[in-house]
């Protein structure tokens, strides 16, 4: 059971690596040579240029995608080696360091928890009896709760721990603040803050 656990997060990893090698296009010099019209040479700093005139928010949407997906994935590596420097400093496999410490983290499933799902999701099985639909349910909050005990259990390696660094940084984007836009304090403070509002 643990070492099924254990084993899906390196394929999301598999998964999602595979995803960013073709994605990877995006990133091609800005001389890159994407298309020709007639002899003349479209680049790809051409076509962002393009792209970010007009349609900037897509551009920035697919940039903060890219971001969250790529955190999220580096936060589920990070756990995977400081599961494994544990299991070494233990003497341990990976497999028997979590047999060993996710039952100490599970919430056991009680006849309300799956009472409560059950009259959610009742009229969404069908084809099956009630018995079957409850030990359906159980089934599916017994791996939820697992699912929580591996993250509650990498979350105190996250906070032991004094050799994590992340460097992976957000994009930002550069906003251009004219003369006449309104504001408040001098005009050569350290620190600038732009407030977006919508007024409809």
């Amino acid at each position: 059971m643990f070492r099924l656990l254990l084993l899906a997060p390196l394929l999301v990893l598999i998964t999602v690596d595979q995803l960013y090698a073709q994605a990877n296009n995006f990133k091609v010099p800005d001389e890159e040579v994407v298309a020709k019209v007639d002899g003349h040479e479209i680049t790809m700093g051409e076509l962002d240029w393009a792209w970010e005139k007009s349609d900037k928010l897509s551009r920035i949407q697919l940039r903060q995608q890219m971001y969250d997906t790529r955190r999220r994935v580096l936060e589920v590596l990070i756990g995977e080696y400081l599961i494994g420097i544990e299991a070494q400093v233990r003497g341990l496999t990976r497999d028997q360091l979590l047999e060993e410490e996710l039952p100490r983290l599970l919430i056991p499933v009680n006849p309300d928890d799956i009472d409560s799902v059950y009259e959610k999701e009742y009229d969404r099985l069908t084809g099956v009896t009630p018995e079957e639909k409850r030990v359906s349910v159980k089934r599916m909050l017994d791996q939820q709760r697992l699912v929580q005990a591996f993250q509650t259990f990498v979350r105190k390696l996250r906070t032991a721990s004094d050799v994590v660094r992340i460097f992976l940084e957000p994009p930002r984007e550069v906003v251009r603040v004219v003369t006449s836009d309104p504001r408040v304090g001098p005009a050569r403070a350290p620190v600038e803050i732009v407030e977006f509002s919508d007024f409809e």
